[in-house]
């Protein structure tokens, strides 16, 4: 349902159109949710099939099955078996896995560490080096990438050492530093993708005048380092007073909070679901609706000249950046959602018994989510998609102070200048040439002179 319900979304939004145009990017993405709902049922049934997976483990290790035509009491007595060994291994127990779902599992998050890593580490370089997209609301896109590269850097490689090891083997301060980035990532990064959705609704949809008075360039980074402080000391002040604890969790694979309490562990979700999840994905949901609207009467106005000047603010580079940054809002909730309804589902005891694979593949979609941002941003963005060429194609945009190149500086090395003079009886010209060379590695002479006499 997962996989399949945007890709039926966006087939009845476009064969009734319901949006006037839709972004390939998003078409295709949709499409891809798709073939992942083909690719990952096999590896469903493996992870919550006790008997699928025993078969698997023989094909794998060669063993052979045995034929069907068994007697009944035979049969009745290997099931007897099979229940009795399919009841021992709990859920979320690591050291239950097979060798092939051991090397599934660890190959995948490397490869989703390794582009999340690539990725992001570009999109701060671009920012950091060119000047043209240091704009303000690509500071948000900045901070997103920043808590993106948080995960890859702090949280995704002991995900790999956990999964092969098949338990955590880092120590305990490890798993402290491990469980603030989990819990400080997951926070902002909702918060975060807020801010995004309420500067483009200022942009889009309010006058430039009330959007520099909300979103300037220093508000903007004002408005980031609040939330960011605000996030970071919630995810550590209640462990520093005693009221949460840090521990591994081996159904996630990482270390996590560990309530002390009831009362503090409602407490907690109240404050993260409602203040740093569902507040800012509401505020997401609700600006994109009216800058979607804001865009398509756009879009209409713009057959008629008179009415294309009074809506002239709003840029076709605004528009394209709008739709990116939705794409990016419609990515997260649909990455992140699952992991949520997990948690809530895990930690309120709605459910009895929680299987560690659909635990692992909750968690699999936040990294995904981690590492598909940078590519929305080249696939929808033409500016940042440009500069990720010239980046990759070492073609670095000069600045007016740099030094001339090379092949100029030897064209121009030599000057010859010529000075006309008179003798003292005025009766002839002195024209005395001099030739000054420039200091290059080959060549450090001071200058020549040749003179010669006019008559």
């Amino acid at each position: 349902m997962m996989c399949w319900a945007p890709f039926w979304l966006i087939i009845i939004s476009k064969r009734f159109r319901l949006v006037t145009k839709m972004p390939r990017n998003v078409q295709l993405f949709c499409l891809f949710l798709l073939y992942l709902s083909n690719t990952i049922n096999p590896f469903i049934y493996a992870g919550m099939n006790p008997v699928f997976r025993r078969e698997f483990r023989k094909i794998l290790f060669c063993q052979q099955r045995r034929r069907i035509g068994l007697s009944t009491s035979t049969g009745a007595g290997e099931a007897k078996n099979e229940e009795s060994q399919s009841v021992t291994p709990m859920a979320d127990d690591l050291s239950s896995r097979s060798l092939a779902l051991t090397i599934v599992e660890a190959s995948s998050l490397v490869i989703l560490n390794v582009l999340s890593l690539i990725g992001n580490t570009l999109v701060c370089n671009l920012f950091y080096k060119t000047t043209r997209l240091r704009t303000t609301t690509n500071l948000y896109i900045i901070a997103l990438a920043v808590s993106d590269l948080l995960s890859a850097i702090f949280v995704m490689p002991f995900g790999v050492g956990v999964l092969i090891a098949s338990d955590w083997i880092f120590g305990e301060t490890m798993c402290k530093i491990e469980a603030f980035f989990v819990c400080f990532v997951a926070y902002v990064s909702p918060a975060t993708m807020g801010l995004t959705a309420i500067n483009r609704y200022f942009r889009i949809c309010k006058t430039e005048q009330q959007y520099r008075r909300y979103f300037s360039p220093r508000k903007s980074r004002t408005w980031l380092a609040c939330v960011w402080i605000f996030v970071a000391f919630y995810a550590v002040v209640p462990k520093l007073v005693g009221l949460q604890d840090y521990a591994f969790v081996p159904g996630y694979g990482i270390c996590a909070l560990a309530f002390l309490s009831e009362t503090g562990k409602i407490i907690n979700y109240c404050i993260v679901l409602g203040l740093l999840l569902a507040f800012p994905l509401a505020a997401a949901i609700v600006s994109y609706i009216n800058v979607a609207k804001i865009i398509r009467q756009h879009n209409q106005e713009t057959k008629s000249t008179r009415r294309q000047q009074r809506n002239k603010r709003i840029s076709a580079r605004e528009i394209k950046l709008s739709k990116s940054l939705f794409v990016v809002v419609f990515a997260f909730m649909m990455c992140w959602a699952p992991f949520w309804i997990i948690i809530v589902f895990k930690r309120f005891r709605v459910v009895a018994k929680m299987a560690r694979n659909v635990q692992l593949f909750c968690l699999f979609l936040l990294y995904l989510s981690n590492t598909i941002n940078p590519f929305i941003y080249a696939g929808m963005n033409p500016l940042f998609r440009r500069e990720v060429r010239r980046f990759l194609s070492c073609n670095r945009k000069r600045s007016l102070t740099l030094k001339p190149r090379k092949s100029v500086q030897q064209q121009d090395s030599c000057v010859t200048s010529t000075d006309i003079t008179r003798t003292p009886n005025g009766s002839q010209l002195y024209l005395k040439e001099t030739t000054v060379t420039m200091n290059t590695p080959d060549d450090d002479k001071g200058g020549e002179g040749n003179s010669g006499l006019l008559n």
